[in-house]
Parts: structure tokens; C-alpha cells; sequence
């Protein structure tokens, strides 16, 4: 349920986050990473730590959360957006971005779920399984 959950949220956050990208480098690989990195932004997976609890201050952490990320990619809101409207002008492309988000999510919580297993139920390093 929480993976179906996620997936959710990172398909609206890439329909919904008003932002955009830029004809140089930014591919849909950077994309899909930003997008992933968006949704995931106030939560323990994502950047800049926790949110504040100060109901004045959250709003204002989250633009400086989202800024600060769109700066590490080296893209605008506006660059973003068109980045993102482009994709739905191909239907093949744009199912392929949106199964590498909700891979890059799933990805994302299993290494979280990794993390938080006690270390008796931690696979040992190099192994498979």
C-alpha cells in the first residue's frame, strides 16, 4: 500500500509542482530524479531534513527545499514545466519517464526499509539476497 501510495504521489507531484527545464544537459533521467527528489522533499528520503513545525516557517522551508533543488539541477520552475509538457507530446516516452519515477521511488523506500532493519535481518555486504 505505501508503494502504490508513493507512486501516486510522485505522478501528481510531476503533474502538479509547478516547475520546469532546460534544453542543455537536463535529460529525462536528471527528470525523473528531480521529480522523485520533489515529492520526496519533508520526508525522512528526501532532501534537507525534516519539516518545520512552525506552521509560518513550513511553507517557506519547502520553496527554499524546492529552490535549492532546482538550483542542484541547474534548471528553472519554468524550464521544468515546459520540460514536463513536452513529455506528454509522447506517449511512449512519457509511460517510460513515469515507470522510472515509480521505479526511483520503489528503489528509494527499500533502501529506507534497508536502513531501518535491525542489523540481525540486514543482509550481510556483497550478498545477493
Amino acid at each position: 500500500m505505501i508503494n502504490r501510495t508513493i507512486t501516486i504521489a510522485a505522478l501528481l507531484a510531476a503533474a502538479l509542482v509547478p516547475l520546469g527545464c532546460a534544453d542543455g544537459g537536463f535529460d529525462d533521467g536528471d527528470y525523473v530524479k528531480l521529480t522523485v527528489d520533489l515529492t520526496l522533499v519533508g520526508t525522512r528520503q528526501g532532501p534537507g531534513g525534516s519539516i518545520p513545525s512552525d506552521p509560518a516557517l513550513r511553507a517557506h522551508w519547502r520553496g527554499d527545499q524546492v529552490q535549492k533543488l532546482l538550483d542542484s539541477y541547474g534548471v528553472t520552475e519554468d524550464e521544468y514545466i515546459a520540460y514536463s509538457l513536452k513529455l506528454h507530446e509522447d506517449g511512449e516516452r512519457y509511460s517510460r519517464v513515469l515507470n522510472d519515477i515509480a521505479r526511483e521511488l520503489q528503489e528509494r523506500n527499500q533502501s529506507l526499509r534497508d536502513e531501518e532493519a535491525p542489523e540481525e535481518v540486514k543482509p550481510p555486504p556483497g550478498s545477493f539476497g
